[in-house]
């Protein structure tokens, strides 16, 4: 009879641990798809911005480096960070020049502070700040070449690149042609 009696006592200890077990598996599985939910947003967050900086980059690199230029910059950062759903008082832009191999550069800046999308028991912080850069250069668009002649003999071969209107900020000459003829405009 005690080793009936003993036996029985190790089945409910058994069973006081498989649900005790369930209840820690349950919890930790919780805790592990908040995690990946966070995780998860914070990286398509960080992948929108970006996209922000470098279509922001790709648009300062057109513009002429003066004083106005840092207004239309952050005018349209803020309303792509709109268009994109993001708060644009909450989010910093930093407009830089540099280099890249001799050639005139801007360099993007994007911090952002996101909240977190769950957060149950403090388990990651409430606030994380993204920072995205993207650094672009003038684009030149090759279209051929253009011959210039000269009706008293010899020639010039240069490449025809496509007018956007503003110049190159490259520091390099350059020339219009018309029909009349090469003037140099820088």
């Amino acid at each position: 009879m005690t080793a009936a009696r003993e036996f029985r006592n190790c089945r409910g200890a058994v069973l006081a641990d498989s649900a005790v077990g369930l209840y820690l598996v349950i919890t930790g599985m919780i805790f592990g798809v908040i995690l990946l939910l966070n995780a998860g947003g914070f990286v398509y967050y960080k992948m929108k911005l970006g996209f922000i900086a470098n279509s922001t980059a790709t648009y300062a690199c057109g513009l002429p480096n003066n004083s106005a230029r840092n207004g239309l910059v952050t005018n349209y950062a803020n309303q792509t960070l709109q268009s994109m759903g993001f708060n644009p008082s909450a989010v910093a832009v930093t407009i830089s020049d540099t280099t890249i191999v001799t050639r005139p550069a801007v360099k993007i800046l994007v911090n952002c502070p996101l909240s977190s999308l769950i957060n149950f028991c403090n388990m990651i912080p409430a606030q994380i700040t993204l920072t995205e850069s993207a650094v672009a250069t003038q684009k030149y668009w090759y279209f051929g070449d253009g011959q210039l002649i000269n009706p008293f003999g010899g020639h010039c071969t240069f490449p025809l690149v496509n007018s956007t209107g503003v110049l190159p900020n490259d520091g390099l000459p350059a020339w219009q042609c018309t029909l009349f003829g090469a003037k140099k405009i820088r």
